[in-house]
């Protein structure tokens, strides 16, 4: 008898012709012949495999971040509620009425140094004050750096035993806390009572080590230096893209040894740079949002913040839907003078109302 392969079969009778045994034998016993795939057919198959993966996970992906969204947008309309029970209402100003607007949603970021050998969160000074005002009706963002020298009302503790009340440079605020939460929740008090009171509700307090790392996550900063640092490759007047150690000192050095407006000076560099870094960021969250949660993670080494993942997604979000590409950055005006020890920033106090009165209330008709 030849190979079982070779012989031809004679055909069925009508009645077996789709008749097949579980095992692949045909109705009369014989197994059936086995079609081979061809190459091509196998890479497509693996192509429409990958394809389908990569569509699952993307919904997967796009689910999360709305459900993230949702959940963000639930928690601060949800604060927003609990301030406006607490605020007194219409407030007069200038012979006009205005109520607070409460689409805008306020943060107060906290840069902070410890200068010491391991990476902590407690204790020591606030070296960047700024208040991030996000309207999520518009998605536009306002950001106000405050003076860090600025002449304001400090609580003053001794481990968790108050001690009243004193006015120095609102930096100091920080180091009166005996754990990063308290010292950022006091810092964000100290704002908000500068502010007239106005809601602040989360604070985002990062150590100056972290700007290193995260700024290399995007692949460093460009801009044109603003001044000439030492130890650097820093050259006034020359543009230049920050990396490693170059990010830091541009947001970090101050000469202490020379005038009283050092800290002025390093405050606008520090403006500058986070004006870069956040429309770096933005123009990569255009094809690539999921940036956006990579730096919130990147970020928690070096943070301590009661602005959740959820909300800082509904955040994100409603500025990306806006396509909103920069924002506005200013800083308060005031004067600087010597004080007995340190340098002291005067606020011009109706400067700041007005500036209070732009951010964060609209008129009432």
């Amino acid at each position: 008898m030849g190979n079982a392969e070779e012989e031809e079969w004679p055909e069925l009778p009508e009645v077996h012709k789709h008749y097949m045994g579980r095992d692949g034998h045909r109705a009369d016993g014989r197994r059936r012949k086995k079609k081979k795939k061809s190459p091509a057919r196998t890479v497509l198959t693996v192509l429409c495999v990958v394809l389908a993966v990569l569509i699952v996970g993307a919904g997967a992906a796009f689910a999360w971040w709305r459900h993230s969204v949702d959940q963000g947008e639930k928690a601060m309309t949800e604060e927003v509620v609990k301030q406006a029970s607490t605020e007194d209402g219409v407030i007069d100003y200038n012979g006009k009425k205005y109520r607070l607007n409460e689409n805008v949603v306020t943060v107060c970021f906290i840069g902070y140094d410890d200068t010491g050998e391991e990476n902590t969160l407690k204790g020591g000074q606030s070296d960047a004050i700024m208040v991030l005002a996000f309207d999520t009706s518009t998605g536009k963002v306002k950001v106000i750096s405050v003076p860090r020298d600025s002449m304001v009302t400090v609580d003053v503790y001794a481990g968790e035993s108050y001690g009243g009340q004193v006015t120095e440079q609102l930096c100091l605020q920080y180091s009166y806390g005996d754990a990063a939460n308290r010292s950022s929740e006091l810092t964000a008090n100290a704002v908000s009572r500068l502010f007239y009171n106005v809601p602040i509700s989360y604070y985002y307090t990062l150590n100056i080590r972290g700007v290193s790392a995260l700024n290399d996550s995007i692949g460093g900063v460009t801009l044109t230096a603003l001044q000439t640092l030492p130890n650097s490759n820093i050259v006034e007047g020359q543009q230049i893209m920050l990396l490693g150690k170059d990010a830091r000192t541009y947001v970090q050095y101050r000469d202490t040894q020379s005038t009283i407006y050092t800290s002025l000076d390093r405050q606008e560099r520090q403006k500058q740079y986070v004006k870069a870094f956040v429309s770096e960021v933005l123009e990569i969250a255009k094809t690539d949002p999921g940036k956006l949660i990579d730096l919130y993670n990147e970020a928690s080494e070096f943070t301590y913040t009661n602005l959740g993942l959820s909300e800082y997604t509904y955040l994100v979000d409603t500025v990306l839907a806006n396509g909103i590409s920069e924002f506005e950055i200013t800083s308060l005006d005031g004067e600087m003078q010597q004080g007995d020890i340190f340098a002291e920033f005067y606020l011009d106090k109706d400067a700041l109302r007005q500036e209070i009165i732009d951010t964060f209330y609209t008129e009432v008709q």
